[in-house]
């Protein structure tokens, strides 16, 4: 599933839709550093110009602890 979710939303910012500013801590409930796979976190912090900023902001954490571990 996760590769959808970040298919529709890669493609939805790519096409311009803005996302509200305080997504990330709206998001951060459902969409966390504990449930997003290593390869999708991996894939968004490579290129994060490609994805809202709460999406990059939680593949770096994700990023963070795997490193730390």
């Amino acid at each position: 599933m996760w590769g959808e979710v970040r298919n529709v939303i890669q493609g939805s910012y790519a096409k311009g839709v803005v996302f509200e500013p305080y997504s990330f801590h709206r998001f951060t409930r459902e969409i966390n550093s504990k449930n997003i796979p290593d390869e999708i976190a991996e894939e968004i912090a490579l290129i994060p110009s490609e994805y809202p900023g709460f999406l990059v902001a939680i593949a770096e954490i994700k990023m963070k602890e795997k490193v730390a571990s």
